[in-house]
């Protein structure tokens, strides 16, 4: 059904109840008629910016989390930018025990003044970087970490 209303240009209506597998069934039958359409099309790099994207949005951390535990049980490996507040991401240990405006102050005063040594990292591998994790499919969790183990800002 999704398939087909995708290629009709139609809206999709689902109900079932929780924990039925709605997400994921969507979720996997959209990435699979993407991955058809580049194949029709012949669209070698999922950077193309005139072509069909998919935006997932959650409400919750925990749910961005499950999908993408879910995803990595499929065949399918999509491209995903994560976004979530400094006050969750920042990882500068200087800054770590602020909160709220006082955090998202505090970090921008550190990468102005070039303080925090995190984001010049990230400002020097910034391109090797993005060659190593950009098709590796992470929740914020597993950003979070690979930053840090890496010893730069997500």
């Amino acid at each position: 059904m999704c398939i087909r209303d995708s290629e009709n240009g139609q809206n999709a209506l689902l109900e079932s109840p929780t924990g039925t597998g709605k997400t994921l069934c969507i979720l996997t039958s959209v990435l699979a008629w993407i991955a058809r359409q580049r194949e029709i099309y012949d669209v070698a790099s999922y950077q193309d910016p005139n072509f069909n994207r998919l935006i997932f949005c959650s409400r919750t951390h925990s749910q961005l989390k499950q999908i993408i535990h879910e995803v990595k049980k499929t065949c399918y490996r999509p491209m995903v930018s994560l976004m979530a507040s400094r006050d969750f991401l920042c990882n500068n240990t200087k800054i770590s025990d602020l909160k709220g405006i006082q955090k998202t102050n505090a970090c921008r005063l550190e990468r102005t003044e070039r303080r925090c040594q995190n984001f010049i990292n990230l400002n020097d591998q910034g391109g090797d970087i993005m060659d190593t994790y950009s098709y590796e499919l992470m929740d914020i969790e597993d950003l979070i970490g690979k930053a840090s183990e890496n010893q730069w800002c997500p």
